[in-house]
């Protein structure tokens, strides 16, 4: 039992229309994913109509993170790197 409950929780479950139950990887729901942020990244507002398909993806991204459980999890600290040596080619004189 401990197994397909570790197995179950790599694996979202989708409530479709008809009751059916369909299932899928964790890779899977992370390119779907990256696929609807990079729709996000194209649209452009123009008209009501963008505007509601840009709060439908925003929607469909939270869902999604959900599913993959990374929905709570803040997002990735930025650092600064420091300033060293510079590396490469020197510069012309």
């Amino acid at each position: 039992l401990n197994a397909f409950t570790q197995k179950m929780s790599l694996r979202g479950l989708i409530n479709l229309s008809q009751g059916n139950l369909m299932s899928l990887s964790r890779a899977t729901v992370e390119t779907l994913i990256d696929l609807v942020e990079i729709k996000l990244s194209c649209v452009e507002v123009y008209d009501r109509d963008d505007t509601r398909e840009l709060n439908n993806l925003q929607r469909c991204k939270e869902e999604l993170l959900d599913l993959a459980g990374l929905g709570g999890k803040a997002p990735a600290e930025l650092i600064a790197m420091p300033k060293g040596r510079r590396r490469g080619r020197r510069p012309n004189a």
